[in-house]
């Protein structure tokens, strides 16, 4: 069953060929709009460097606990979705290596004999081809060896290319939160994290919205989404059991102002608030500055009311490690490439 993974961010793509010239021409055609890329001509120091000197700063580590260590028998797991959204403060995250591209022909290491190597189960694998090569690239395929071939000679192969790329990083971060979403999810059937419906909605709201990487927050399907340059934004969702206990404990304040009371009462707009130190809700007086427009969308089963909040206002954006400001240290601290 597909699932929106419970985040995503932009990664690192280690690329291997043993041709110089190959390695330029995919220089110059790779989109960096959500990747840094690290190029090796040397087969065997690029194996090092993902199997020795790489060392995965695992966001999942920070979340995962057991509560009871002394009963290992029974060791219950307890996964902290809501601290998720820090990750944004942690510029490492964008070291995290997702895909690796190696070329099949080389001296001394084929670009299968690379892959089996690497065994970080997480870790996308794609093979570039010749026509020479392709039917040992379908039976690696076949074995689970690697999880893409592309040929060299496909007039479209950057763009396939690129776009496996951006598969592979979805399939990375699935693998990697599917321990974490599966703990979460235990006690609750209602999640909007693998209706069919909702996914197709959420991907175009991203593509829509130019969001790079985002981070969910409830288990419910709560988001922060972050752009290229840190902006934030929030996506709240919730079904109409979740509206009704909401709005049952509304308080009959005269802080609140009565329209915006009206407006909430008969699902017309909902309070999008998210304070990483605090959950508890913003008083009344301040309800203005939160509130958003509610909409509807009918999932597979579901029915979703959803907001998407254009400001977070209590997220510190001057202490967000942006993309941007990453990928431009990245870019002078790498030169010359590691051709």
């Amino acid at each position: 069953m597909r699932t929106i993974p419970i985040c995503m961010f932009p990664t690192k793509v280690i690329l291997i060929d043993d041709d110089l010239s190959s390695l330029k021409d995919l220089e110059l055609n790779l989109d960096d709009s959500r990747f840094t890329y690290q190029f090796y001509n040397n087969p065997q120091q690029a194996l090092t460097a993902l199997t020795k000197n790489y060392q995965p700063d695992s966001f999942a580590k920070r979340l995962i606990s057991q509560p009871d260590e002394t009963k290992w028998q029974h060791a219950m797991l307890d996964v902290n979705i809501y601290d998720l959204m820090n990750e944004i403060y942690n510029p490492k995250r964008f070291e995290s290596i997702s895909t690796v591209v190696v070329d099949f022909t080389m001296p001394g290491m084929n670009g299968l004999e690379i892959c089996e190597k690497i065994t970080d189960p997480s870790l996308q694998k794609i093979l570039l081809t010749g026509e020479a090569d392709e039917n040992l690239a379908v039976q690696a395929f076949n074995k689970g060896l690697i999880h893409r071939y592309i040929k060299k000679q496909d007039p479209n192969v950057f763009k396939i290319l690129n776009q496996s790329l951006k598969d592979a990083q979805r399939t990375y971060f699935s693998k990697v939160s599917q321990l974490m979403l599966d703990v979460a999810t235990f006690n609750t059937k209602k999640t909007c994290l693998r209706d069919p419906v909702f996914i197709e909605f959420f991907e175009k709201l991203l593509q829509e919205k130019n969001i790079i990487e985002y981070y969910l927050f409830e288990i419910t399907g709560n988001f922060l989404l972050l752009d290229e340059n840190g902006t934030a934004y929030g996506l709240f969702i919730y079904d109409k059991d979740q509206l009704n206990m909401w709005h049952e404990d509304l308080p009959e304040s005269e802080s609140v102002p009565p329209q915006l009371l009206k407006e909430l009462k008969s699902h017309k707009t909902m309070i999008c608030f998210h304070d990483k130190n605090s959950i508890s809700i913003p008083a009344g007086a301040q309800w203005a500055k939160y509130s958003y427009p509610l909409h509807i969308l009918q999932g597979s089963h579901e029915t979703y009311y959803y907001a998407f909040a254009k400001n977070m206002v209590d997220i510190e954006l001057g202490d967000i490690s942006t993309f941007q400001n990453y990928k431009k240290e990245y870019q002078q601290n790498s030169f010359p490439k590691s051709f």
